[in-house]
């Protein structure tokens, strides 16, 4: 046995470790069914210590199989004891942890593997897509949560979810099902597991939310405003200044006149090829903050300066602003932010270790 404490000073009661020691023990155990008990003893321990997170770590050794258990348990202070246990091996110590060549392997085409390191500096634009990297680290988060506090789904619970998930993706015969997952090269058992993954976070996001999204709602009354824009999308910055200063008086007129004098004018840009208009709703996640702020305060007919963005050089007329009603679908999205805010929370506390890329790059997303 192997018991290791943080180095702030903190204990657990002797007859709490013995029986956490006992647990590990059956975790152990090459039986299914003393395996089984494990689970049982875990699930009763959690219920009968709720100001402890445990969090069960399996380690599967690479070179035979074999396999051992550890035991993470969290104080509320952030004091952790670790709790291991091991049974007799043959496995001589240098292959201890060894992993064979190909599991850093992700594809293979026509004989030509690609590494996963490979496959992430495929990605375009990995640095400048933090959201695809704080995701990563978010499984990670997520999977953590689900260790220390397991989901229990019953075969019916999960067909539910099948079903949903097919709903949701229009899959509504069984040969629509079954082409979906070839083009996504998905076994009957990963399709199985990609779902319950999906059921098992629909219950923690409920867990971690609780009542805290209609307090948020209350606390952010405007945060989910909707505003409905003209833009209208220059290649050049003289043009979109140049355009941006012949419709700046429009804020004299009414609203109704200002919308129409900009939505002619933009016609007339598009006519003679020197620009591009569309419309669109927008809300505060799909704009940068001070904009966001700046549109959804601004009353209808109010034009924008023209600012860069990826396409060009645009200049932007606000045509409605939309207060959002508290209902089911407000409270839907409410429960999204609560539950990103606790997933940056966690990110912030989390040490993050990437095991490629560059130190000040994986470093600046971590902290993100």
């Amino acid at each position: 046995m192997t018991l290791i404490t943080s180095q702030r000073h903190h204990t657990l009661d002797a007859s709490l470790l013995s029986d956490l020691l006992d647990m590990i023990r059956l975790e152990n155990s090459a039986s299914s069914d003393v395996h089984a008990d494990s689970s049982e003893t875990l699930r009763v321990l959690r219920e009968n210590n709720p100001e402890l997170r445990m969090r069960l770590v399996r380690h599967i050794e690479p070179f035979d199989g074999s396999t051992q258990s550890a035991l993470l348990v969290t104080d509320a202070d952030g004091c952790v004891t670790t709790l291991s246990w091991s049974p007799p091996s043959f496995l001589p110590w240098p292959l201890r942890g060894a992993r064979r060549v190909g599991e850093s392997a992700l594809l293979s085409v026509d004989g030509e593997t690609l590494t996963v390191g490979d496959a992430i500096l495929h990605l375009d634009g990995m640095w400048d897509r933090p959201d695809l990297l704080t995701g990563l680290i978010d499984a990670c988060t997520i999977r953590i949560a689900l260790e220390e506090d397991p989901v229990e789904l019953t075969d019916a619970q999960v067909q539910v979810a099948i079903d949903g998930f097919r709903r949701a993706r229009g899959l509504l015969t069984r040969d629509a099902t079954e082409s979906w997952m070839v083009r996504n090269h998905l076994s009957p058992t990963m399709f199985e597991r990609t779902v319950r993954q999906e059921a098992e976070l629909a219950v923690l996001r409920r867990r971690i939310v609780g009542d805290r999204a209609s307090v948020w709602l209350r606390e952010h009354p405007a945060a989910l405003d909707r505003a409905r824009i003209a833009r209208v999308v220059f290649p050049s910055r003289a043009e979109a200044s140049e355009f941006a200063m012949r419709v700046a008086d429009v804020h004299s007129y009414d609203a109704d006149d200002a919308i129409r004098y900009f939505t002619g004018e933009a016609g007339l840009a598009v006519a003679a090829d020197r620009g591009q208009v569309a419309f669109c709703e927008i809300g505060r996640g799909d704009l940068d903050g001070d904009l966001a702020n700046l549109v959804l305060a601004s009353k209808p007919g109010t034009v924008m300066a023209a600012r860069v963005s990826h396409d060009g050089w645009e200049v932007v007329q606000v045509l409605a602003v939309h207060r959002a009603p508290i209902d089911a679908s407000a409270l839907r999205i409410a429960e999204q932010y609560v539950f990103d805010e606790w997933l940056a929370e966690r990110r912030r506390a989390a040490r993050v270790e990437w095991f490629w890329g560059e130190a000040e790059n994986t470093d600046r997303v971590a902290a993100s």
